[in-house]
Order: structure tokens, then C-alpha cells, then sequence
């Protein structure tokens, strides 16, 4: 048994104090007026039943009884006197005011309370091995006075959950929260105490069922008893799920998620305890291999082989796009997909999503690697009819990358494919206005057997139709592969070198970072800057936050604000000037890059 007294020695001392100043300080009741008897004071208090307390005051010797709360009269002293009596506390006394009867019919009232030591003393606890639901019961003196039960997972039940309190016994029914071991009574001040014993909660029992094979949304049945102890259910995955139990507790029927996975089902007890229900086995998607895996572009047609892969939700592609079913091919029985690479492909794998705790990866794919690329895709011309198109009136990924990129004059160099079973090929770049007339300084051009690139002119004519009408480019017997830009020189201010191209698409979580080689930076010089091309996402504050390869931010990161994130206009552009210092860290070991709410195409050195 352990048992904490708190504040015991300090009533020890402070009624002995009372003792030496005559009691005043413990109950004072200064003279009661409009009697013959007088009463002063009386101690100690708080008071020990069955011993002795001390009444003062004048005319004491005309008292016939002292009567205590509430309503016990004592009428034997242990000693008498006109100024003071020496009175034995009953048993039955409870806080209050005491009383004085004279004989001639007088009764004095105290102004002050008696109270009492009540140290309570657990005699017994029985029984010790329960059920949820039985009653137990204590017993023992002053048990009135205990204010609540801590089980021994911290459940806490006080007064109002007893069944039964009075001075001597106390009871109270398990509930479901309790939890096996330690046992402690409180008064809620300055008392407590462990029961030696400790209390053991029968858990519930689960019948053994082994693997069980089920798929997504089944309702599934355990059996056992003691089973409507339980509050929550969950699959692997932390995915908790919906379920029932029967009246008497001896099964829980259960409904699988749709985003779980295989492996063990658990189930968490009222009383916080956590036990194994069963272990499912679940149809998993598989991955075999995906092909092409090397020069992709956008539009370039992957094969992904496998099994069960018509249960692909999602494809996730290196670069930050994804497509959601229905926006690619899958066999009937499930063992392969076909689907375009989207704009933005990076190097890297491919995520396949069954649900968020089911998803394979590919191997690794990697795109066609060019000097300033900026777009990428698979268009066939056929014989005049494909085309692509860069125009704001038809708000897609091409006319974010092509207005982000392209800021002034300069040269555009289209990558193409020729169809080898035509004997001519041919190109022109028009504007959207008539669908005619071509580029200023360049028009219909019929192209060589073999060729594989063309190079167009933009002038600021161009450039201004582009924010217009928008351009269209065309052809016959050609599949457009790619797109790079050499902006123009002007005057002593040369053209950015660019470092990194890509679709790098910050939401606003920060979960997204690119690392950029320290190779890519060799050619930075002292005073040189770095330029961002970027497009806001509009969901949010646009930031970018550039950092070395140790993640430590750059200078000008630095000094925007105490998070060392930049902010972003809707210019489109943001030029970053480097210290020294930043020139040597980049060169040593790289770039980071992380943001929110922007899509950063390409870095360049200027």
C-alpha cells in the first residue's frame, strides 16, 4: 500500500499553535452577547474525534450539554469549570457549529466551525479481477471524503460515477475506460493512495482467423467476446474504418476502406489498450518495366506493364504533373498502360497510384537532353493537319511556358522529326489572326531531306502579335519534338546563359525542392547575377527559396525577410544578384531550390 500525506505535519503544527495562544487563533467567537454565559473561543480545530477539545469562556459552570453538528448532544465533561470545559468529540460529529445549553434554557452558538481530522483508511478492495460493467467495492473509514479513482492508464472517475459513498464504504462500477494494473484514491487536496492490489480488466478475446483475402469495401466479421469494448478500428495505413457489434459483444462486423493496404487490423479498447483483430491480404498493383525510358518528351506514348494495373488511380510523373484515370489506355486484365508523357517531364521515376497506401514506382525514365529547351511535346503534322498553338485565349501549359519564356526578340529553334515515308516536308509559323501570314522575318519554308531543326525569328512585330491574335505553327509530314530560345543581345548587357530548363511546380506546402549540380554553376564570375523565369500559380503568395547544396540560403535569400523566401511579382522574371561568397558555395556544391505557388521554368546566368 502507498499511501501520500501532504499537509499532515502542517495541521499538526498549526493546532499546536492554537493550542499555545489559547485557541483564539483556531475559533474565535469573542464575547456572544445578551447572555449571562459567555463564549470565547474553543480548539483545537480541526479536531480529532475521541479526543478532547477545549471550550473557553465566563459562566461555563451553568453549561448542561454541548451539542456538536449535527444535533449530538453531550452532557459528560471530562471537566468543568466557570471559564473553561474539556468536552470528548463524538463520533458522530460533522462539521458545523457547535452549541452550548445552559440550565436555564439559554443556548449559546458558535460564530466559528468545528472540522475534523478525517485521515480515511482503505480497509479492503474487492474484487480485483473485473469485467467492464461489475461493481467494486471498498471499504475502510472516512471514505466520504475520497474525491476520485485513477486507473492505471490515467482514466479518472470522481463522486458523481460512484454508486455508493458513505463514511465507511464506497462503490463504483468499471467502466470501459479502465484500464488493467495500478489503482489510486484522492481526496482531490492533499491525499492519496495505491491500492495494493492491482485491478485486472479482462480484455476482450478475438478468435484466431489467420490471413484473411478481401478486397476494398468488403464487410468482413471477427468473433470473440468482450468485443463492445472496442472504439475504433484500423487498417494499415492509419485508415479507420466503420463498424458494428453485436449486442452481446461476441462479433464486430467491419468495412474495408478503399485506401488501406495489406497487413495486420488493430483495434483500439476504450480503455486506450490496442489488440490484433485479423491480418488481411489485399489485390496490390505490381510494376514489370515502362518504355521507352530514355529521349522522351512530351507526348512521347510510355508503356507501363504489370499487374492489376487497371486499378491505377493516379500516374505521377518526375517534374510535379500527374493524370488521373481515364486520361490513359489499360488493358482488359490489367497488365498494361499506355500514356503520353506530359509537358514538364524531368528525369526520375514514375509513381502509380493504387490508393495513398498502395503506389509502385518505374524505374527510372530520362528526357531528350538539349541545349535551351523550353518546351517539349510529340505533335504530327501529318499532311497540313496538326498544329501547335501559343495563344492566352487557349489557357494551357503551352502558352505559360511560351509567354514566360519568350520576353523580347531572339531566335526560336524548333527540334522535329521527319515522316520517312514522304519524299517532302515542310514548316511555316503564322499568326492566329488569318492563319496566313508568317512570322516578319521568317515564312513557308521547305525543308531537306535528313533535317532534323529550323530556326525561327521573333521580332518585337512578332512579339506583339504574340500578346494578340497568338502565333500557330504548321506543316506536313513533320512530328514537333521540342523548342529552345536565344533571346537577342542588346548593346553591352549579353543574353542569360541558361543553367536548368524545366516545369518545376511549387503548391503552397513547401514539399517540392529541385537540386541543381555544382557543375551547372562553373561559368559564374564575380558580380554575376541569376535569373529566374517563373509563372505564378495565383493560389497564393508566389516565393522561391534558393539555397546551397547544404540548404543553407543564399545572401539575397537571406536578406528578404526572417524565412529567407523571396517574394515573386507577375513580371514573369527575377533577377537574383550573388555575392562572392554565393559564387564559391554554388560552385562547390550546388543549387536548391524550393518554393510555393510559382512554376519556375528555367535559371540562367547573367
Amino acid at each position: 500500500m502507498k499511501t501520500r500525506y501532504i499537509l499532515r505535519s502542517m495541521v499538526a503544527g498549526v493546532v499546536a499553535l492554537c493550542a499555545m495562544l489559547g485557541f483564539n487563533s483556531c475559533s474565535d467567537d469573542d464575547d456572544i452577547p445578551f447572555h449571562t454565559s459567555k463564549l470565547h473561543s474553543f480548539g483545537p480545530s480541526p479536531a480529532e474525534r475521541g479526543t478532547d477539545i477545549t471550550i473557553l469562556g465566563e459562566g461555563l459552570d451553568g453549561v448542561k450539554e454541548v451539542v456538536f453538528p449535527v444535533d449530538v448532544h453531550v452532557s459528560s465533561f471530562t471537566s468543568r469549570s466557570s471559564d473553561k470545559i474539556l468536552v470528548t468529540v463524538p463520533q458522530e460529529a460533522v462539521p458545523g457549529q457547535i452549541k452550548l445549553v445552559m440550565s436555564n434554557g439559554e443556548i449559546i452558538t458558535s460564530r466559528s466551525m468545528i472540522s475534523f481530522v478525517e485521515e480515511i483508511e482503505i480497509e479492503s478492495v474487492a474484487p480485483t479481477t473485473v469485467n467492464v460493467g461489475d461493481i467494486v467495492t471498498v471499504k475502510g473509514e472516512y471514505l466520504y471524503n475520497i474525491a476520485s479513482i485513477t486507473f492505471d492508464n490515467g482514466h479518472e472517475i470522481s463522486t458523481e460515477s460512484f454508486t455508493v459513498q458513505t463514511r465507511n464504504e464506497l462503490s463504483f462500477r468499471v467502466p470501459a475506460e479502465a484500464a488493467s494494473g495500478a489503482i489510486t484514491f484522492s481526496n482531490g487536496y492533499d491525499w492519496e493512495e495505491t491500492w495494493e492490489t492491482p485491478l485486472t480488466v479482462t480484455a476482450p478475446v478475438v478468435n484466431p482467423a489467420g490471413q484473411t483475402a478481401c478486397d476494398f469495401g468488403d464487410v468482413i466479421t471477427v468473433d470473440g467476446s468482450d468485443l463492445d469494448q472496442i472504439e475504433t478500428i484500423v487498417f494499415p495505413g492509419r485508415a479507420e474504418a466503420y463498424f458494428t457489434v453485436n449486442a452481446d459483444g461476441t462479433q464486430v462486423s467491419v468495412t474495408v476502406p478503399l485506401d488501406t493496404r495489406s497487413g495486420a487490423v488493430t483495434a483500439t479498447l476504450k480503455n486506450g489498450a490496442v489488440i490484433e483483430l485479423l491480418d488481411i491480404v489485399l489485390p496490390e498493383i505490381a510494376y514489370t518495366s515502362v518504355t521507352p525510358s530514355t529521349n522522351i518528351t512530351a507526348g512521347t506514348k510510355l508503356t507501363i506493364t504489370g499487374s492489376l494495373l487497371d486499378r491505377v488511380k493516379e500516374i505521377r510523373f518526375p517534374g510535379g504533373a500527374s493524370l488521373t484515370y481515364g486520361k490513359w489506355e489499360v488493358s482488359e486484365d490489367g497488365t498494361e498502360i499506355k500514356v503520353a508523357a506530359p509537358s514538364g517531364l524531368v528525369d526520375g521515376k514514375l509513381t502509380l497510384v493504387q490508393n495513398e497506401n498502395i503506389m509502385a514506382e518505374t524505374d527510372a525514365i530520362s528526357t531528350l537532353k538539349m541545349g535551351n529547351v523550353f518546351w517539349t511535346g510529340n505533335i504530327d503534322f501529318g499532311n497540313w493537319a496538326g498544329f501547335l498553338q501559343v495563344a492566352e485565349e487557349c489557357a494551357d501549359d503551352v502558352w505559360q511556358v511560351f509567354s514566360s519564356t519568350i520576353k523580347g526578340t531572339g531566335t526560336l529553334t524548333f527540334h522535329f522529326t521527319e515522316d520517312e515515308s514522304s519524299t517532302w516536308w515542310q514548316f511555316s509559323p503564322v499568326y492566329r489572326s488569318d492563319w496566313e501570314t508568317t512570322f516578319e522575318k521568317s515564312g513557308f519554308t521547305d525543308l531537306a531531306a535528313g533535317a532534323n531543326t529550323i530556326q525561327v525569328r521573333v521580332t518585337e512585330q512578332d512579339l506583339e502579335m504574340m500578346h494578340g491574335a497568338g502565333w500557330a505553327f504548321k506543316g506536313c509530314f513533320i512530328t514537333l519534338t521540342a523548342a529552345e530560345w536565344e533571346p537577342d543581345s542588346t548593346g553591352d548587357d549579353p543574353a542569360p546563359v541558361t543553367v536548368w530548363t524545366g516545369s518545376l511546380e511549387f503548391d503552397g506546402s513547401w514539399g517540392n525542392k529541385e537540386e541543381i549540380a555544382a557543375s551547372a554553376f562553373s561559368a559564374l564570375k564575380s558580380g554575376d547575377s541569376l535569373v529566374f523565369t517563373y509563372a505564378p500559380t495565383g493560389t497564393g503568395d508566389a516565393q522561391i527559396k534558393p539555397m546551397d547544396g547544404s540548404w543553407n540560403p543564399l545572401s539575397e535569400a537571406l536578406a528578404a525577410n526572417e524565412w529567407a523566401c523571396i517574394g515573386l511579382d507577375d513580371s514573369g522574371s527575377y533577377t537574383m544578384p550573388l555575392t562572392d561568397g554565393d559564387i564559391d558555395v554554388l560552385q562547390s556544391s550546388g543549387m536548391i531550390l524550393s518554393g510555393q505557388h510559382v512554376t519556375v521554368t528555367s535559371i540562367a546566368i547573367k
